[in-house]
């Protein structure tokens, strides 16, 4: 599983979000999302309404493994 991917799980289960929520929120279908989390890449047109609901500062923290790194310190 690449960066993207990766993070986008932890972003979204980090706010107890579903799958089916964000799905709803972009007006996609669940299993596109779903493909998104699997390594499959978005189109670029989802990716500011994406930082949105996930309360993301940038865009640029999706591709990022700085998440990983500074959130499982803090839970150690």
């Amino acid at each position: 599983m690449d960066i993207f991917s990766t993070n986008l799980i932890r972003y979204r289960q980090n706010l107890n979000l579903t799958q089916e929520y964000i799905a709803e929120e972009l007006g996609i279908r669940q299993s596109t999302y779903c493909e998104w989390e699997k390594g499959r890449s978005p189109k670029l047109k989802y990716l500011p309404k994406l930082k949105e609901i996930l309360r993301l500062k940038s865009i640029d923290e999706l591709f990022k493994d700085s998440y990983l790194h500074k959130n499982e310190q803090s839970e150690i």
